[in-house]
């Protein structure tokens, strides 16, 4: 699915939602959606600008067919020169579609002094802590939902509701209400909200006494309960709809639904702790570690080391997709602390290195952590430190590992067979191109994305000539030689 993965919107309100305006072209409030507007917020001094609020945006609607905003608008290539007589399978460069929601890969930095912790299902919407909880999409930039210090941990579908806590205490914020601090179990004084559903009906956390274990907590339409299991447990995340919530508890991963209540989800082999950190929208695949190694879970598979990155001994998967598909997360590594993405045709592989061959060079930044994804896979953000040598929040916006590129017929496609394509998108020659024969290779290539929404583009190749050494072409036995003189010899 899209961008808008399980939500259906009419192109108008989608481009109103995504600007987070007020008002539609004309000066008019949209008709097709109820808004809350009025008032603002003044943030604490931080440096954080001040912000006009709008409102919450309940309405959904139909997205007439045929309409994709996500659909492919252009594909890039990293470098379009090959050199003459390379060996078949040369790599020439990463393919890369631009997507209708606004460009290529993109990387973002958000601020120093400052984390990342979550990512809207839809990607528009970015929460996170510096000294204070804040929120960041496109229109507004950042800002501050509580000047009380604490942390944003959560957010719901285009950034309607942002959960966490602030003075120890479990909150949820929206735009018109601002900061409601939740209902805690019992005698508890403090709490921590950590995720939400798509909707924010659902936030989960975990409630407790000073100084004593914490309990997985849910909250449902505002009403708190208890998740059961052992004491010195806490719910990390839940499902889109809000009927699978997973954590740890005690030292263990587990699974909590209506229909079983609270379950272990064990250790990978000759594992002792595990933890679940993540949940897909569907609430199929579930993510986390398990004795310092990533691992993904499955009811059919159950629980699946994911391994390290080249020279590393831990792992932590972190955050996954809407359908499970892509995960995202940390590991150590021969060159120190980097993030993943891992998915099962091409698992794990260093964030630095792929997106570099994408043309963004994260080289000067380290302790890369991913710490989410939108549910179509397109935007990831975390942390690390930054080339100054502070810590950070970032996005990298554009990436989607499920975007399919292949060569195609059609104009410009005279030189398709002298070319492959993986499934990463890299070109490679498919021959040993010569520059004599022809300077120039033409190709044609389409992007197919998880709608099966299609662009193609054509290509021109460059074949770069290099100074060749005589060669000896034929020998007749006496004192005949046939020689081939290359180009500037």
């Amino acid at each position: 699915m899209n961008v808008l993965r399980g939500m259906k919107r009419t192109a108008k309100g989608l481009a109103c939602l995504l600007a987070f305006a007020s008002v539609c072209p004309g000066g008019q409030p949209d008709p097709d959606h109820a808004v809350n507007s009025g008032g603002s917020w003044a943030t604490s001094a931080g440096g954080l600008d001040s912000f006009n609020y709008v409102g919450e945006i309940y309405q959904e609607d139909t997205l007439p067919e045929g309409e994709n905003p996500n659909a492919p608008t252009d594909i890039t290539l990293s470098n379009a020169n090959v050199e003459e007589n390379k060996p078949a399978g040369t790599v020439v460069g990463a393919l890369t579609a631009v997507s209708g929601q606004g460009g290529s890969l993109g990387f973002k930095s958000l601020g120093s002094n400052s984390r990342a912790l979550d990512v809207s299902p839809d990607g528009s919407t970015v929460v996170g802590d510096i000294s204070d909880p804040w929120i960041w999409d496109l229109a507004n930039g950042k800002r501050v939902v509580s000047p009380s210090g604490g942390q944003a941990e959560g957010v719901s579908e285009y950034g309607a509701v942002v959960v966490g806590n602030s003075t120890g205490l479990p909150f949820r914020w929206t735009n018109s209400g601002g900061v409601t601090f939740l209902t805690l179990l019992g005698e508890h004084t403090s709490g921590n909200a950590t995720g939400t559903s798509r909707d924010g009906s659902v936030i989960v956390g975990n409630s407790y006494q000073a100084g004593q274990a914490g309990q997985a907590t849910r909250w449902l339409n505002g009403v708190v309960s208890s998740l059961g299991g052992n004491s010195n447990s806490i719910a990390r995340a839940v499902s889109g709809d809000g009927s699978v919530i997973v954590g740890g508890s005690q030292g263990q991963a587990f699974r909590w639904a209506d229909s079983t209540g609270m379950q272990s989800l064990g250790f990978l082999v000759e594992g002792t702790s595990s933890n679940a950190l993540d949940v897909s929208a569907d609430g199929r695949v579930i993510v986390g570690d398990s004795n310092d190694e990533a691992f993904v879970w499955t009811s059919q598979g159950g629980m699946v080391g994911l391994g390290f990155l080249s020279g590393g001994d831990n792992s932590v998967a972190q955050g996954v997709s809407g359908d499970g598909s892509v995960v995202v997360g940390y590991s150590n590594s021969a060159n120190g602390t980097d993030g993943f993405v891992w998915d099962a045709s091409n698992g794990m592989r260093s964030l630095r290195a792929m997106f570099a061959n994408g043309g963004i060079d994260l080289a000067q930044w380290t302790s890369l952590s991913p710490k989410s994804i939108s549910d179509d896979g397109n935007v990831i953000v975390g942390h690390g430190t930054n080339p100054q040598g502070q810590g950070e929040a970032w996005m990298i916006s554009g990436f989607n590992p499920s975007s399919q590129y292949s060569l195609a017929p059609g104009n410009g496609s005279t030189d398709n067979h002298f070319f492959t394509i993986d499934a990463n998108g890299t070109l490679s020659t498919n021959a040993i191109l010569d520059y004599e024969a022809n300077t120039t290779r033409s190709i044609r290539v389409r992007v197919t994305d998880e709608n099966n929404a299609t662009f193609e583009k054509v290509f021109a190749i460059s074949v770069i000539d290099l100074n060749e050494l005589p060669s000896i072409t034929s020998f007749d036995g006496n004192a005949t030689v046939a020689l081939s003189i290359g180009e500037g010899s």
